[in-house]
């Protein structure tokens, strides 16, 4: 079972981190999934998947509450391969 730190007890820069090193995973495991036969509801590397998709959405919104930033959270533009995208991105 994966625990998830609140994020509201970290900072703006390990919140940051979190959701860059997200992202990366998030958009690798992507690709594994699409690849792999058999994957979907009850695989555990789908609910893993599924469980890291809500907590990146929440820890965006935590970060941008905490800092009022606009900016993308990859310092640029978000990988459009990605499954998720940052509020700034998606605009």
């Amino acid at each position: 079972m994966t625990t998830i730190q609140d994020p509201h007890q970290s900072s703006p820069s390990e919140l940051l981190e979190r959701l860059r090193k997200g992202q990366v995973w998030l958009t690798r495991t992507k690709s594994v999934l699409f690849h792999m036969e058999n994957a979907g509801v009850g695989d555990p590397l789908e609910e893993q998947f599924n469980l890291a998709f809500i907590t990146w959405a929440c820890y965006e919104t935590a970060y941008r509450a905490v800092t009022g930033s606009a900016a993308c959270i990859m310092g640029f533009e978000c990988d459009p391969e990605s499954p998720i995208l940052c509020e700034r991105c998606k605009k």
